[in-house]
């Protein structure tokens, strides 16, 4: 599979998750994060492949019967840019994938989905309505034709709630183990998205086979828990587990890893080591038009 994002793609997943971060947009602030171009935020590049994944894979039904996904944001995919998506399949139904600039052939993103037991649910707060300005089904379909199943949408909400109500950098990390330099407004910092690992209830393929293609905004509802897992003067290090509930039961729960760079006085990234474009993509909490931004 061949894929090429273009500047309207992102701007639909922007309406759609509330991620406005200008290194999607200005290339002014793309080239300041180290890239050549607009940089693709990391969940829509991961849409299509989510998708072909959903087609290939298919899990026995029951509890024992879920979708275990897991993402590494390894480079930058750019925009405009020809990309080429391979799946290797391996031992007892998993499928890896690998995601190649075309030209370069440099990997930029790799992973698996596969079907696992059920996971663990401790550790969640209380459950929440969907934030304001999440995006309905027909609407999410109608602006990523190449992803319509209900997992990445459902997927996607997860991700959206987590960015709606959680994109500044004091939700994230907690004020006890942040560092001087992470101002709780994230002014100075960059936060990027490293990675994904998502666990999809086997009612999601159900509901999808039986013509229930996607639930009803009211009835849905998530729970954020996030974990700081280290700190240094150039970067912090942590996640943020969205469980998504359908009538109080859980149906897609996605880790997303995190991390916020410091950004120099020259409007850089600092790096404890010359490690070249940092692991993932994201951006600081800018704030346009009243909305929020992280990568």
């Amino acid at each position: 599979m061949r894929l090429l994002f273009r500047p309207r793609d992102l701007a639909c997943w922007a309406r759609f998750s509330g991620d406005f971060n200008p290194i999607h947009f200005d290339i002014g602030a793309a080239r300041a994060a180290g890239a050549d171009d607009l940089i693709v935020h990391g969940m829509l590049a991961l849409l299509p492949i989510k998708h072909l994944l959903w087609e290939h894979a298919r899990p026995a039904g029951g509890e024992d019967g879920w979708l275990r996904f897991r993402a590494m944001l390894r480079r930058p995919v750019l925009v405009g840019r020809r990309h080429v998506v391979s799946l290797a399949e391996r031992a007892r139904g998993r499928l890896d994938f690998s995601l190649r600039d075309e030209r370069s052939s440099e990997e930029l993103l790799r992973g698996f989905a596969g079907r696992c037991e059920a996971p663990e649910l401790s550790g969640d707060t209380a459950q929440r309505p969907m934030p304001d300005g999440a995006v309905d089904w027909s609407s999410f379909c109608a602006d990523f034709p190449f992803s319509t199943d209900p997992w990445t949408y459902l997927d996607g909400l997860a991700f959206a709630a987590f960015v709606r109500s959680h994109a500044n950098i004091a939700d994230v990390l907690p004020a006890e183990g942040r560092p001087p330099w992470l101002r709780p407004d994230g002014a100075g910092s960059l936060l990027m998205q490293t990675g994904q690992e998502t666990f999809i209830h086997p009612a999601v393929r159900q509901m999808h086979e039986q013509g229930a293609i996607a639930p009803n905004l009211a009835g849905l509802g998530y729970a954020i828990a996030t974990e700081l897992a280290g700190v240094s003067d150039a970067e912090a290090v942590g996640s943020a587990r969205v469980t998504l509930y359908l009538r109080d039961r859980a149906m897609v729960i996605s880790r997303f890893g995190l991390i916020a760079k410091r950004i120099s006085t020259s409007g850089e990234m600092e790096d404890e080591q010359d490690t070249g474009f940092p692991q993932g993509t994201g951006a600081r909490d800018h704030r346009r038009g009243g909305k929020r931004a992280v990568g």
